[in-house]
C-alpha cells in the first residue's frame, strides 16, 4: 500500500522506498552529493537551501528599496528558480502543497510564496481553480515583486 499525497498523486518517494522507516543514508550515502530518481536529480542540500533562500527574500522584502536589494532579490529569485527541479525530484510539493506554500494566516511569507510561485511556473500543470483563488488574494497584499511573479504564472 502507497501512501496518497496531493490530489493523489502517489509520491515517487513512497515508491522508492517501500519501508517503514527511512534513514539519511537510505536516500543518500555520505560519499555521495546526488540522489537520482525517475524525476530527474537532486543535489544533497537543495531543500536546505531553498529555505535559507526563502528567509532571505523575507528579509531583502522588508528593506528599503536599492539597486543592491533589488539585485540580491533578483539573485535569490534565480537561486530559486534554479533549486525548483530538483525540489520535484524530491518530492518535496508532494508533501508540502503549493497551496500550503502560499498560507497567509497570520501573515504573508513572501519567501515561501516565491517558493510556490516559481514551482508553479515551471509546473503549470499544478495549476488549479483552488490554487488560482489563493493567488488572487495573496496579490492584493503582495509586494510589488511577488505580484510581478504572480502575474506571469497567471497570464
Amino acid at each position: 500500500m502507497y501512501v496518497k499525497t496531493y490530489r493523489g498523486f502517489e509520491s515517487h518517494l513512497f515508491r522508492f522506498f517501500k519501508v517503514h522507516m527511512v534513514k539519511p543514508d537510505d536516500v543518500l550515502k555520505d560519499d555521495q552529493s546526488f540522489t537520482n530518481t525517475e524525476r530527474g536529480s537532486a543535489r544533497k542540500g537543495s531543500i536546505a537551501a531553498t529555505i535559507l533562500n526563502a528567509n532571505e527574500l523575507d528579509s531583502l522584502l522588508g528593506q528599503p528599496s536599492s539597486e543592491e536589494r533589488n539585485r540580491r532579490i533578483e539573485a535569490t529569485i534565480q537561486d530559486i528558480r534554479d533549486l525548483v527541479p530538483a525540489l520535484h525530484t524530491v518530492a518535496l510539493f508532494d508533501f508540502f502543497t503549493p497551496l500550503e506554500w502560499l498560507h497567509t494566516l497570520p501573515a504573508l511569507r513572501e519567501g515561501r510564496a516565491f517558493v510556490a510561485i516559481l514551482y508553479l511556473q515551471q509546473y503549470p500543470r499544478m495549476l488549479d481553480h483552488e490554487l488560482r483563488s489563493r493567488l488572487d488574494q495573496v496579490k492584493k497584499i503582495a509586494s510589488p515583486d511577488l505580484k510581478k511573479e504572480i502575474e506571469k504564472l497567471l497570464s
